[in-house]
């Protein structure tokens, strides 16, 4: 295998460690070589794309004579099945052949495995490296090269939290360096690091980094860092060391720890003597003065020394060091600015009547400290959050302040993060700062279609402190993704049993009823508890699933209201591509093809690279009937990488049923025979997992091969013979190619299978096999059977092509009439 390597350096090895000279001495051939490499996941690349990338000047013939020259000097070097041909119109790079680094990083990355991707990159995709002539090469590869960079500060930055949370303070110090260095001018991370520097004490190290900084911008601008970083460093270097915090006024402290001061970072909160600051948090601007603070409304937190309430003066400094305690975990949880200060007996005041305050007390009882928190918006006289019963041994006060520190940053980080923030007030118990971050982590790889990895965080995050029920009822709708539904079922049956059900909040309560509606089939009953939802949050992200279940029941109309009243820039949506999906199958339903494609493309907007979002946007360009635009899309999507909800098959084949259900069969064929094509080629490339292969037989049928579906469909039942689905499409296609005993026995076999979480897939089958055989009266029975079972109204009834042979029923039309 020739191994490639693109990232800080530029090298091209053959397996026995030789450079390839013949590749490295030619810039063009080299960049072909390099661009191919990169954009073989997402598939095969077309010729005529080519051209004017690396060719522009050229007339075409011309130019792809220069292109046949580059493969042939590059199959000469690298030898002859280096590079793939499909047809004679598009070509990839054999990964079996070639490993590029630039690839390898990406994979790893995709897979969530951010060790090995940072270990891969080197640095900036091919420095350096121009090719004359080629401008819209240099263009992609500087976009390609920052958004590499890009995503290896990211990983960074999450392994560094992540490691900072199990508390490998080492190797978190060092994967922020990492993300710092690979963004130099990026002064918000520079911040970030000098926070997370000064967490794990390291003074010298924040000042160390505050220089660095500081004179590179000085030699290569001629400019300071900015007012923020430096009133951040500031503080730092004025906060004082353990060594010099003496209070004549506290002669006991010492006797109260037994001569030691309270350890910092992972020990415990060391205590402060009389300041004001503010602290910046994951970049945030940091400030001195209350003015400021003013300006940055509910990201603003004041801290207030709690109450003494025993009255000993000696014991004051308790109450500093609860304080320090919590605005560490605050800072900790990067999603507001904190401002300590020393006027707890105007608590208002201090606060400035904006923004939050958490203030508090405590005494000394048999030896034991007692703590009491409260969280609260002063400005409205809303006490978000009290926390009692906190306590520590007498020696040991800096137990109940980690213990204060991890419930009221939990508690803020629920109602400030704006992913979370809308249903903060909702539930029973406020979540500690572990199980927020738990929460965080599982939600979203939740969002990004990774539902799998997203369970165990979410249980997590929902068990490790009794009534926080918020995120194991995403774990139930995360189960319920990848329909593992006995999964689901017991997750919920152990929530909602009454020792624990009696802990939740009424709407903590209306989601367990929600969920287990949707899995029992109930999707009217559904529907209304989502109403009730919608109505006790208003306004949030609740309004999702009441337009997701209006869709379902075949209220296109009541879906429109309540997706179109989500603001797409709000909370945990913006992360979210199915919302867009539910959106434009409204207004598919609804036969509005004109707002459909206007919601489809402002989806794209939000999620520009998501393969999702533009097979929306190709599913409405069908139905209008714009196939010019619509092969562009195509164009795009075969040049694109898959995402989690899509790949270019996929928008293959959704936009070929689109246009056959809008009376374009003929471009329907071609578009299927397309994705077909592109089907074929993955399963060469994978073996043919029974995904491509069950996406190829529905390809097929598209096309009117039925005889070879039947045959792809066949060798999968062999593997499955239990599979509903399996035994339905292929009852299905052989009515199609008249083989009526076959396609009864499959009726006779689907009615027996009974039982829970089948939601009317089977009778829904046997609609398609009663169709194929020319009983309509008999086939609209088991469609009505079906959706009486649970099976949702969507886009698929309206496109399939075994129930489209009821289309002159007039009650198949009135059963799709949106209601």
């Amino acid at each position: 295998m020739f191994r490639l390597r693109t990232l800080g350096q530029v090298d091209l090895r053959d397996s026995e460690g030789r450079e390839v000279s013949a590749v490295l001495v030619q810039p063009k051939r080299l960049a072909l070589l390099v661009y191919l490499a990169q954009t073989t996941a997402a598939g095969f690349q077309r010729r005529d794309l080519l051209l004017p990338m690396f060719w522009p000047d050229l007339p075409e013939e011309r130019a792809r004579n220069a292109l046949r020259q580059a493969l042939h000097q590059l199959r000469q070097a690298l030898g002859k099945d280096i590079v793939l041909s499909r047809g004679i119109d598009a070509l990839a790079v054999n990964g079996s052949r070639l490993w590029c680094d630039a690839c390898a990083f990406d994979t790893a990355l995709n897979r969530g495995d951010l060790d090995e991707a940072l270990g891969v990159y080197g640095g900036d995709l091919l420095p350096g490296f121009a090719v004359e002539g080629a401008a819209e090469f240099d263009r992609w590869l500087d976009d390609t090269r920052t958004h590499l960079r890009e995503r290896a500060v990211r990983a960074a930055w999450t392994l560094s939290e992540q490691h900072e949370r199990t508390g490998q303070v080492p190797e978190a110090v060092a994967s922020a360096r990492r993300a710092a260095a690979l963004a130099q001018d990026d002064e918000a991370g520079l911040r970030q690091l000098m926070a997370l520097l000064d967490r794990v004490g390291d003074e010298a190290g924040v000042v160390e980094a505050y220089a660095n900084f500081a004179h590179r911008l000085q030699r290569d601008f001629g400019e300071k860092p900015s007012g923020q970083t430096t009133a951040l460093v500031e503080t730092i270097r004025a906060r004082p060391r353990e060594g010099d915090r003496t209070s004549p006024a506290n002669p006991a402290a010492p006797a109260a720890t037994n001569g030691a001061s309270p350890p910092r970072a992972n020990g415990g909160p060391s205590s402060a003597g009389s300041r004001s600051t503010l602290t910046p948090v994951n970049g945030g601007t940091p400030a001195r003065s209350n003015e400021f603070a003013r300006t940055r409304g509910r990201e603003r937190v004041t801290i207030a020394p709690f109450h003494n309430l025993g009255g000993d003066p000696a014991l004051d400094f308790i109450g500093r060091l609860v304080c320090d305690a919590i605005a560490q975990g605050i800072v900790e949880s990067r999603v507001v600015d904190v401002v300590t200060t020393e006027r707890s007996e105007e608590p208002a005041q201090a606060s400035g009547d904006t923004g939050i305050l958490v203030s508090g007390s405590y005494f000394l009882s048999d030896e034991r400290w007692c703590f009491q928190a409260k969280v609260a918006e002063p400005a409205g006289g809303r006490v978000l959050e009290t926390i009692g019963n906190v306590t520590a041994p007498r020696e040991r006060p800096w137990d109940a302040a980690n213990e204060l520190r991890r419930r009221v940053s939990g508690m803020l980080a629920g109602h400030l993060d704006p992913r979370f923030a809308s249903w903060a007030s909702a539930v029973a118990q406020a979540p500690n700062l572990e199980d927020h971050r738990e929460f965080a982590l599982g939600a979203e790889l939740h969002l990004r279609g990774d539902f799998r990895a997203a369970i165990p965080h979410l249980l997590r995050a929902g068990s490790a402190r009794e009534g926080f029920a918020l995120p194991i009822l995403w774990a139930v709708q995360a189960s319920c993704n990848v329909e593992e539904w006995e999964q689901a079922d017991a997750i919920l049956a152990e929530l909602t049993s009454p020792p624990h059900r009696a802990r939740l909040s009424a709407f903590e309560k209306l989601g367990c009823d929600y969920l287990g509606a949707c899995l029992g089939g109930q999707r009217l009953q559904a529907l209304s508890i989502a109403r009730r939802g919608a109505e006790m949050v208003p306004g949030s992200e609740v309004l999702s699933w009441l337009g997701r279940e209006a869709l379902f029941c075949n209220q296109p109309r009541a879906a429109v209201d309540a997706l179109e009243r989500l603001d797409p820039d709000r909370g945990w949506i913006p992360s979210w591509t199915p919302h867009w999906r539910r959106l434009t199958e409204a207004y598919h339903m609804l036969g509005d093809h004109t707002r459909e494609l206007d919601a489809a493309r402002r989806g794209r907007v939000h999620h520009p690279q998501a393969m999702s979002a533009l097979m929306y946007e190709a599913r409405a360009l069908a139905a209008l009937g714009d196939v010019t635009t619509l092969q562009t899309r195509i164009d795009e999507a075969c040049a694109s990488p898959p995402d989690r909800f899509a790949d270019a098959g996929d928008v293959m084949l959704d936009a070929a049923r689109e246009l056959r259900a809008h009376g374009r069969p003929g471009d329907g064929v071609l578009l299927a025979e397309g994705a077909s094509g592109w089907y074929e080629e993955q399963l060469r490339e994978d073996e043919g997992t029974g995904k491509y292969r069950l996406a190829l037989a529905r390809a097929l049928c598209e096309r009117g091969r039925w005889e070879d579906a039947h045959s792809t469909v066949r060798s999968l039942l062999l593997r499955s013979p239990d599979n509903v689905d399996l035994i339905g499409f292929a009852g299905a296609i052989a009515g199609r190619i008249g083989e009526a005993g076959e396609a009864r026995d499959a009726v006779t076999t689907l009615r027996t299978k009974t039982g829970r979480f089948r939601f009317g897939a089977q009778f829904v089958w046997i609609a398609r096999i009663l169709a194929t055989l020319g009983d309509a009266e008999q086939a609209m029975t088991a469609l009505r059977g079906g959706l009486a079972r649970g099976y949702c109204y969507g886009v698929d009834l309206h496109t399939d092509i075994d129930l489209s042979l009821l289309g002159d029923h007039a009650s198949f039309r009135e059963l799709l009439r949106p209601k």
